[in-house]
């Protein structure tokens, strides 16, 4: 027991269990903390709510990645002071990041609290995530994995009740950049076409190299030929004489 009587261990189980069977277990542990004499801690067990299908999948979430909850409540309150410096004429450029981080890190926390809400509830989850990050009641909810209900940001804006600046509009090319990259353009496509006429020339001479090669090869054969009908002859030749000096 902690906490003047109240059983946490058991609230967290409560929490932890299927919506269905919230109600029957929570009135379990009111009772057993009743006939234990805390009467003031079963009272506050007993007006516990039970957690829509939402606000379940969220508390599993922050069950099984308090990591990654830290991290949305800290990217939200980094973005609240980051909105709070423009306000006093910072750049924004800074908000910008940490808006898109902190986007990133609801994307995926709202991703694995779907797959156990169900995809009809996205909508729902993304906004009590975001929720958590503007409202310190919400996030301390969240952090204890003790949400009861889905809770809607303010809409229409981001944290803190400030709309999120959007991202800048791309830099006009002026004239002076888009002729440099005209020429540029232009230049490269000269080098491209004088390759591959050196290319085209090249298989040329290397067609004529390959002729020349094939001729002297049958040239070689013809010879070769020449050769070995010129000392067969010499052989006949030289056979004949030694019979002639033979009979004789």
């Amino acid at each position: 027991m902690a906490d003047g009587g109240l059983d946490l261990a058991g609230v967290d189980e409560l929490y932890q269990l299927d919506p269905a069977k919230f109600v029957a277990a929570r009135n379990e542990l009111a009772k057993r903390l009743r006939n234990d004499g805390h009467r003031d801690s079963a009272e506050v067990v007993r007006r516990l709510k039970r957690p829509t299908v939402v606000a379940w999948a969220l508390n599993q979430v922050a069950r099984r990645e308090p990591a990654g909850i830290e991290k949305l409540l800290g990217a939200g309150a980094a973005v609240r002071d980051a909105q709070a410096a423009v306000l006093g004429g910072a750049d924004p450029t800074r908000l910008r990041e940490l808006t898109r981080a902190r986007r990133a890190v609801l994307s995926a926390l709202a991703a694995a609290a779907t797959e156990l809400a169900g995809a009809a509830h996205h909508a729902e989850v993304a906004a009590t995530l975001e929720a958590a990050t503007m409202d310190q009641k919400v996030g301390r909810a969240l952090r204890a994995g003790r949400l009861s209900k889905e809770v809607p940001p303010p809409s229409g804006f981001g944290l803190a009740g400030l709309p999120e600046l959007p991202d800048p509009p791309p830099r006009r090319t002026d004239q002076r950049d888009a002729e440099r990259r005209r020429q540029e353009l232009e230049q490269a496509n000269e080098a491209l076409a004088s390759a591959v006429q050196q290319l085209r020339q090249a298989e040329a001479r290397l067609d004529e190299a390959q002729g020349a090669v094939e001729a002297a090869r049958v040239a070689a054969e013809a010879a070769r030929a020449e050769q070995e009908r010129a000392g067969t002859a010499v052989a006949d030749l030289e056979e004949a004489g030694y019979d002639e000096i033979v009979k004789g």
